[in-house]
């Protein structure tokens, strides 16, 4: 059930020297035949949901994401169809200035899964974005 999403992640603005006002966009499309319901958890925050590296290719460390609890959220998304997720202000304060890439990394793999329920692996290209001086 893997290929049955595309993701597609966007940054704005993509240079800056506020940290806080780099906003990430985060697109889920079904291209499959069949609708799919997602599990918003691995989404739910930028730690869990984003993939940061520098120049170098080293990962930039995310704060931990909240405590879990409450109820399982989910979403069902027909062909066609996308949901989209923002990520405001997810880069750290302590972020040095340079340039970094972004994808968006969505892992789903429970031990029982509904039979519409979405499973797998899935990362968006990486998109760029600079921290100034």
């Amino acid at each position: 059930m893997a290929d049955v999403l595309r993701a597609r992640l966007t940054v704005r603005p993509r240079e800056t020297r506020r940290r806080e006002d780099i906003v990430a966009q985060a697109t889920l499309v079904n291209v499959g035949e069949e609708p799919v319901t997602l599990n918003l958890a691995p989404l739910s925050a930028p730690s869990l949901a984003l993939e940061i590296v520098d120049a170098a290719g080293s990962p930039l460390r995310l704060p931990p994401p909240p405590v879990p609890g409450g109820e399982t959220q989910s979403t069902r998304v027909t062909p066609g169809q996308s949901y989209t997720l923002e990520y405001p202000g997810f880069v750290p304060q302590w972020t040095a200035e340079g340039t970094y890439r972004v994808r968006l990394r969505y892992l789903y793999r429970p031990e029982v899964a509904a039979s519409d329920e979405w499973t797998g692996q899935l990362v968006s290209e990486y998109v760029q974005f600079s921290v100034l001086p």
